[in-house]
């Protein structure tokens, strides 16, 4: 096991219990940024490692990574409990994982032709929006009942528009966007929002742009992250330049559209952003850049990682944190975020965390605790309550680690586990798929999994819906 060198402590504004942070030790090993956009892996790798990072030299004097702006607390109040937090088997105790189609309390199946992107999304009330090619590729939403029951099956327009994101809001309106093989005019990038009877409320064309996901304020408007390998791209009245094209980085953009699709502000991130939250009034961007310095909005703030808060309503840096290993994801756990770091063998001022890193942030930046989450889960998906979904795929079979349990995983299965807001398993199972979505709500999980099957010369891909 690769472990940085003692002793590395997490650089955090408000860190523990002051805001007077350290200024963090910048670990070793390759460096990492921001992968370049891609169409959505059909065979994902379950832990990806941090790719390599642009020819940036580091400052030689870390800069300060206290946040920068916002109403912050003079001090920090102290992490209560015990820290890393300890995740618990609870019912689970020494049994195996479960099989999850034997779990679910109903699935249900498409057979398509194509071999094209799927996604699947959930409102407060457990119903779930499904997207899914089809025999004729053409592909589909479908909007299900908590008990099964087929609600709405709408193709989606144009008809060869491949989803390549999906975001379900609380009541049940959709977006979804991704790349039209329409010709002409219908073809390229495209966001679509619909209402939760999925009939079309607006779309924009985003010829140049790739969203990766999506947020709804609570004023209406859509917030989409993407990213472009344009040199410049023009989205409504805003044109954003890439400055470091040169050193090989795509463009990573957040955009607000309002309730009548029409662009209202538009912010270029260098390097980009691996992924964003939602919570509140708040947009969380979670960062992984190496170890050059990269600046969000309140000056420079030194990598390899960084977790930076925005205004929904305009972008503006609020703060941001750096880390000692590059982010892969931010998820909103009750009133904090959680923010999953890649790397093993390193301290958040407590005992060393042997697995996955994951730290909790309030609204104003403080830490207020971690956890080690293993080893094999590269997923997490957050429910309102705080609970946890992690997952994970195996290519050639291993064991995967949650907690003090190492659970067998076999070839080209997931492992999937669902956290109670204390952190208890409430359960865990696995799957045989090629590619696996998930979403959840307080009391419900589904998934998408899909198999690509060969029928002679024809691939048929298999498409399932599962509900627990």
């Amino acid at each position: 096991m690769h472990r940085l060198p003692p002793p590395v402590s997490f650089a955090l504004g408000c860190a523990l219990a002051a805001c007077t942070p350290s200024e963090p030790d910048a670990p070793a090993g390759p460096r990492p940024v921001e992968p370049p956009p891609a169409a959505a892996p059909t065979d994902p790798t379950p832990d990806p490692a941090p790719p390599p990072a642009p020819d940036a030299k580091p400052d030689p004097k870390p800069v300060d990574p206290t946040p920068s702006e916002g109403p912050l607390p003079l001090t920090c109040p102290a992490v209560i409990g015990t820290d890393p937090r300890i995740i618990e088997l609870g019912k689970i105790g020494t049994g195996e994982p479960a099989d999850l189609r034997k779990l679910a309390k109903w699935t249900r199946v498409v057979d398509a032709r194509g071999g094209y992107d799927h996604a699947v999304g959930m409102d407060d009330d457990s119903n779930v929006v499904w997207a899914h090619d089809t025999k004729s590729m053409v592909f589909a939403l479908d909007s299900v009942a908590q008990d099964g029951t087929l609600l709405v099956h709408e193709l989606l327009n144009p008809k060869q528009l491949e989803p390549q994101a999906l975001h379900v809001d609380a009541i049940g309106d959709v977006t979804v966007g991704g790349t039209s093989f329409a010709p002409g005019a219908a073809g390229g990038g495209t966001i679509v929002s619909l209402d939760s009877e999925l009939d079309e409320r607006w779309r924009v064309k985003t010829p140049r742009l790739w969203a990766h996901d999506f947020a709804v304020t609570r004023r209406g408007e859509t917030i989409v992250r993407g990213s472009t390998a344009r040199q410049e791209i023009t989205l409504g009245p805003h044109t954003l330049r890439n400055e470091w094209l040169g050193v090989g980085h795509s463009m990573d953009i957040l955009s607000s559209i309002d309730g009548e699709g029409r662009f209202q502000w538009s912010r270029a991130f260098f390097p980009g952003v691996l992924q964003m939250a939602h919570l509140h009034d708040s947009l969380y961007l979670a960062g992984n850049f190496g170890h050059a310095q990269v600046d969000y909005g309140g000056g420079p703030t030194q990598g390899p990682g960084v977790l930076a808060r925005l205004e929904d309503d305009s972008g503006e840096h609020i703060w941001s944190v750096g880390f000692p290993t590059g982010l892969r994801a931010v998820v909103p756990t009750g009133d904090e975020v959680l923010a999953v770091g890649f790397g093993q063998g390193f301290s958040m001022g407590g005992p060393v965390i042997e697995g996955t890193p994951a730290a909790w942030f309030d609204r104003d930046g403080c830490y207020r605790g971690s956890v080690d989450l293993g080893t094999g889960v590269s997923r997490f998906v957050a429910t309102p309550d705080g609970s946890l979904l992690v997952y994970g795929m195996s290519l050639s079979g291993s064991s995967v680690r949650l907690g003090p349990r190492e659970f067998a995983v076999g070839a080209r299965q997931w492992f999937v586990a669902r956290l109670a807001p204390s952190l208890e398993i409430q359960w865990a199972a696995t799957i045989a798929c090629d590619g696996l979505e998930a979403a959840a709500s307080d009391g419900r999980t589904a998934f998408s999994c899909f198999r690509d099957l060969s029928r002679g010369r024809r691939l048929l891909r298999q498409y399932t819906l599962l509900v627990l």
